[in-house]
């Protein structure tokens, strides 16, 4: 399973938004289909067009949507994420994601390792 229509519909990508990247109509298609896999080259390119990791492209798991939140980098798993973009704190500039958070809102790590985080209320 790969995510590729899913993130194509989220940032409003065409099949033909690809041929920049010397990817053709039947490539994409055919990833979207599952009739092909998707090689480290591909999965690069998809991997920075869309800033996410290898592992939420190919669905092996749900963390590694990456936000710029004041020009740092953070990871969002796909739930919270959906939740955010819900809530209106994700905004897009240049095909990028922004974290966009009101003043009562702060960042949360969740694993001190990582930059996997979730979004809480300031006390």
């Amino acid at each position: 399973m790969n995510r590729l229509k899913e993130l194509r519909n989220e940032f409003g990508f065409t099949i033909r938004d690809f041929e920049e990247y010397h990817l053709g109509r039947n490539v994409i298609t055919y990833i979207e289909n599952g009739k092909t896999d998707v090689n480290f080259e591909k999965l690069s390119i998809f991997c920075k067009i869309f800033q996410v990791s290898a592992d939420y492209f190919s669905g092996l798991c749900d963390e590694g949507i990456y936000v710029n939140y004041q020009d740092t980098i953070y990871s969002l798993n796909r739930d919270n994420f959906l939740k955010y973009k819900q809530l209106g704190f994700i905004n897009y500039e240049s095909n990028k994601r922004i974290l966009v958070l009101p003043n009562n809102y702060e960042i949360s790590f969740l694993l001190p390792t990582i930059k996997l985080i979730e979004i809480i209320k300031k006390d």
